[in-house]
């Protein structure tokens, strides 16, 4: 069982070289559920050696975006694949919450060799078993899910027969929402490809400024205690 750790800072970065981490998912702005990275966080990663996929997501909220925000996505895709980055992480569909045929070729063509997660945009198609055929089609890796929920405790029922409709297609990477109960079922009865998550806890800085707000920052000690239920 692979362990992805959703990385937004330099202090995640940090922390993720000395780990026993798989590979790392780059975002920033986990606040709002993570945003594409910059490029100097993303030179950054790629400097720890550690197996890299880049998030590219526009902007916070829900998955149906304008034309010129998904060439927006295209052209961070083009702005990172000549990187040494392992792949990209996606996801969107179209007004009926569909996949659009069109647009997945066009992510595929712009990525390039590099490997294609589907995001927990997942939860959200409206057909989902068409839908991972369809990503197979395109060349998609992973998907990144929820069990079909908005966390993992909602969709913890659902993951054994997603895992089992992906088989051979895709490999599902469960996340959003781990924590040490759901942990130990993922790990000991559901035992997906692989497990997604940050391991961060809110955080106010005590530096006076007019301009402090919370934010999601990692506590190690809550990511060493998943690796070891994980790991053993």
């Amino acid at each position: 069982m692979e362990i992805e750790l959703c990385v937004a800072s330099i202090k995640a970065l940090r922390f993720a070289k000395n780990a026993n981490i798989d590979r790392i998912e780059l975002c920033q702005n986990l606040e709002v559920g993570g945003l594409t990275p910059s490029m100097g966080l993303v030179h950054m990663a790629l400097d720890t050696g550690l197996e890299t996929h880049v998030l590219i997501r526009p902007r916070l909220g829900g998955f149906f975006y304008s034309e010129e925000e998904f060439n927006l996505i295209l052209n961070d895709i083009e702005l990172f694949q000549p990187l040494d980055v392992k792949g990209f992480v996606v996801g969107f569909y179209n007004k009926e919450k569909l996949l659009d045929e069109k647009r997945l070729e066009k992510v595929r063509n712009a990525a390039g060799n590099k490997d294609l997660t589907f995001h927990r945009a997942f939860d959200d198609l409206a057909d989902w078993k068409t839908s991972i055929d369809i990503l197979h089609k395109h060349g998609f890796k992973r998907i990144l899910t929820s069990g079909l929920a908005s966390t993992i405790d909602a969709g913890l029922q659902q993951l054994p027969l997603l895992i089992e409709s992906c088989q051979g297609k895709l490999e599902v990477m469960a996340g959003g929402g781990v924590n040490a109960k759901n942990l130990s079922q993922l790990v000991s009865l559901i035992k997906p490809n692989a497990i997604h998550f940050s391991g961060t806890q809110a955080y106010i800085d005590i530096e006076d400024t007019h301009f402090n707000v919370p934010r999601l920052e990692i506590n190690e000690e809550i990511i060493k205690s998943f690796l070891e239920k994980i790991i053993g």
